[in-house]
């Protein structure tokens, strides 16, 4: 609770849920099904509040390069967040 973490959901899933990619069902298992056994990584980071909601914050492979450090879109928007004069933020 209140901890940011990788967004994944326990299988199985709804039938009509994304089964593959087109032409592509190694890369469907490894991209989507192979990091957390029996679960269904999204590829979303975010974290469960107090009340039990979910909240996505951001792509957890979304990264730019800066000067050969790899920084990370949602921990910067969440660092621009917590300023107390700042409503919405976007790192883009």
């Amino acid at each position: 609770e209140g901890e940011m973490g990788e967004i994944a959901m326990k299988l199985p899933l709804p039938p009509g849920f994304m089964s593959t990619l087109y032409n592509d069902d190694d890369r469907y298992i490894k991209a989507y099904l192979t990091k957390f056994p029996g679960y269904y990584c999204a590829g979303d980071s975010g974290f469960k509040d107090h009340n039990g909601y979910l909240h996505i914050m951001a792509r957890s492979d979304d990264v730019m390069n800066v000067a050969g450090h790899r920084l990370s879109t949602g921990l910067l928007e969440e660092a621009c967040a917590v300023h107390p004069e700042v409503v919405e933020c976007a790192i883009v």
